[in-house]
């Protein structure tokens, strides 16, 4: 008697991920958190939202926004100071270097160019230094500890980087944000006194114009200096990559 086929097992339902449902809670109490704000607003102060708001901006107007851009162009010049210094403190002389590592692997002095590497404070040094611990390995682990170990050296080079292109990208924004805030205020002035006609619309959208051009002030350095670093770091990387594969092509030879 011929034997039945087995049955395939079923296939197993996907189950909705732990960050999946942690979506849905963040989303359901912002939802439940707007409803009652809402119901406060309306029923228990009894004033409409955007009257309540008008009244906000009318009093801070678009000057907490200049204060607020001024502190992030702060924040933009110290991290581009400091990045600029760390840069400078790990500066090599990458021709002389390279051409100083190939002579002493040349003459088999690997002791001397361990020393020579180690000697360099930065990414090139470590990550080359790491290859060169590796050479009686062969070249496969070589390859693998430079690529953990530029990894590694990697996060401190783009330290603070993206700090930088995020103040780049939004300041801009923060700056549009105080000019609306400068607009609605100068709406509002204009509604509590008619009387005084243009003159006062004028005037206030003049000073809420002030936001956007702070913020294209603060946004223009941020992204050239970002854009600057950035580029740097490359350079690095490709130094620290033709370093470590020189004393790879070494441990091939051999």
């Amino acid at each position: 008697m011929a034997s039945s086929p087995e049955r395939p097992d079923p296939i197993p339902l996907k189950q909705p991920s732990l960050l999946a449902w942690s979506g849905v809670f963040l989303l359901g109490h912002v939802l439940l958190l707007a409803v009652g704000a809402w119901l406060i607003v309306r029923f228990a102060l009894d004033v409409p939202l955007t009257r309540l708001l008008a009244a906000a901006v009318t009093t801070t107007g678009a000057e907490w926004i200049m204060y607020l851009l001024i502190a992030l162009s702060v924040v933009s010049s110290g991290l581009t100071l400091e990045r600029l210094r760390f840069y400078a403190r790990r500066r090599i002389e990458f021709d002389a270097t390279r051409q100083r590592l190939t002579e002493l692997l040349a003459e088999g002095r690997h002791d001397d160019a361990l020393r020579l590497v180690e000697s360099l404070e930065g990414m090139e040094g470590r990550v080359t230094a790491a290859c060169l611990r590796c050479f009686d390995q062969g070249p496969a682990a070589m390859e693998e500890e430079m690529m953990g170990a530029l990894a590694n050296e990697r996060l401190a080079y783009d330290k603070n980087l993206v700090v930088l292109g995020t103040l780049g990208n939004n300041a801009p924004f923060i700056g549009l944000f105080g000019t609306v805030l400068g607009i609605i205020k100068a709406f509002v002035d204009l509604a509590a006194d008619l009387t005084g006609g243009a003159e006062v619309v004028m005037s206030g959208i003049s000073e809420a114009l002030i936001a956007t051009g702070v913020g294209l002030l603060v946004a223009i350095p941020s992204v050239i200096a970002y854009n600057a670093l950035k580029g740097r770091v490359k350079v690095v990387v490709t130094h620290t990559e033709t370093l470590a594969r020189t004393v790879m092509r070494f441990a091939k030879a051999r």
